[in-house]
């Protein structure tokens, strides 16, 4: 017998859903669609706008699939989290939660009777135990899920963005190597690092929005005619110069992400895998390659049969 789920990712600039069939010899991707998110004429919008996108986009889907019934499972955005590494003695790891929660309460900025938290275990000693910690304010989740429920969208599970790359990569065996995944969408950044036992991740506030209203400003445009060159012409010419200012702050973000990792006992990156819709931005690849002296490849779905990731080498 098998089961439908969706996948749900609630992206700022456009939803995308996935539907999986689960069955006794596993799971196959049925079909993935997506929806625009409305944006105001400065290119900005709210999480109702997003909400309302993936609102329209369930409604559109195969109307064989009775969506109401059907699990979703999504993630929390990633500026929405804090993300904490916490070392335990090995003896405490029974009562993890009840010390994690104390730990807690040390170091957020509200007090941990308000925090909505999980935690997994990422790295083991005799003598410790490393956990990484998820948590958001419970009423800001209050609000979101809310909002989702409001739309009909009642999540079966919740994740945390930048936490899902790593986990689900290492459970596939996808990287040989050590691995940085940079997930480069509208509003926000998602890097992870995955191939390790020690994973590192982290969301900044950084995507195509901010690349197109810095070209914006320098040109004196409106939004539209930025993101149009923008997109056109990438980091070519005068355009081109103007973005890697913008990108500079991006490739400090993911050298500290390298430096955090290195800091918690994690080994080198050795390869970067670059996905979203700000990573299509032309010469983009050759650009962090050349900043960073890693091979990076994209990383983006097949549309054929089989749906599967499949690589596009740009090594130099």
């Amino acid at each position: 017998m098998s089961q439908h789920f969706i996948g749900l990712d609630l992206g700022t600039d456009s939803v995308k859903a996935v539907v999986i069939k689960q069955g006794l010899k596993g799971g196959e991707i049925v079909s993935s669609s997506f929806e625009p998110v409305i944006h105001d004429s400065n290119g900005d919008n709210t999480n109702f706008d997003v909400v309302a996108a993936a609102e329209r986009l369930l409604g559109n889907l195969d109307s064989s699939l009775d969506v109401k019934n059907t699990p979703v499972y999504c993630s929390l955005p990633g500026d929405m989290v804090s993300i904490y590494k916490i070392s335990l003695p090995a003896s405490a790891s029974r009562r993890a939660k009840e010390v994690l929660l104390f730990e807690l309460d040390e170091l957020l900025p509200y007090s941990s009777d308000d925090a909505v938290f999980d935690f997994m275990e990422i790295k083991r000693t005799a003598s410790d135990v490393l956990y990484s910690i998820a948590v958001v304010h419970r009423d800001r989740f209050k609000v979101w899920i809310e909002t989702l429920q409001k739309a009909g969208i009642d999540p079966a599970e919740v994740n945390c963005a930048p936490l899902v790359y790593s986990s689900y990569f290492n459970e596939a065996g996808r990287f040989n190597k050590v691995s940085v995944i940079v997930d480069i969408g509208y509003s926000r950044t998602n890097i992870s690092i995955a191939g390790d036992p020690v994973s590192t991740s982290r969301t900044v506030l950084r995507g195509g929005r901010l690349m197109t209203s810095t070209l914006r400003e320098a040109a004196s445009a409106d939004f539209e005619t930025a993101e149009h060159h923008k997109i056109s012409e990438g980091l070519n010419g005068q355009v081109g110069k103007i973005l890697e200012g913008s990108l500079e702050m991006l490739v400090l973000e993911i050298r500290q992400t390298f430096n955090a990792h290195l800091a918690e006992g994690g080994a080198p990156v050795e390869e970067i895998y670059i996905c979203g819709g700000s990573s299509k931005l032309l010469g983009l690849k050759d650009y962090l390659a050349a900043k960073l002296q890693l091979p990076v490849i994209e990383l983006r779905n097949n549309h054929g049969s089989e749906n599967q990731f499949v690589e596009h080498d740009e090594r130099n």
